[in-house]
């Protein structure tokens, strides 16, 4: 797999075999990841994902869901910045 793509790391090879072999969903925030895992018929989601699923369960309240957005995105995360704001927008209440 890395002769394949070589700036895939030991460990996302590893995490992308075993969901590969184990029939599950890889989460991971690296698209390159993401998409090596789409190419090998390997479902792969990222922090965004979860959190829709979070706010489709009902688990926690739209500003909840912004304040652990904006978190994320302070602790350095490298998120789509227009999927963020449309997020931010729908889960901040209005000023």
């Amino acid at each position: 797999m890395q002769a394949v793509d070589g700036r895939l790391s030991i460990g996302d090879c590893a995490a992308l075999i075993t969901a590969r072999d184990l029939g599950m969903t890889l989460l991971t925030g690296d698209q390159r990841l993401r998409k090596r895992a789409e190419e090998t018929g390997v479902t792969g989601h990222g922090v965004l994902w979860i959190l829709d699923q979070v706010e489709a369960a009902g688990l926690l309240t739209g500003p909840e869901l912004a304040g652990v957005l904006r978190t994320i995105l302070l602790e350095g995360a490298r998120l789509p910045a227009t999927e963020c704001a449309m997020r931010l927008s729908r889960w901040e209440p209005p000023q």
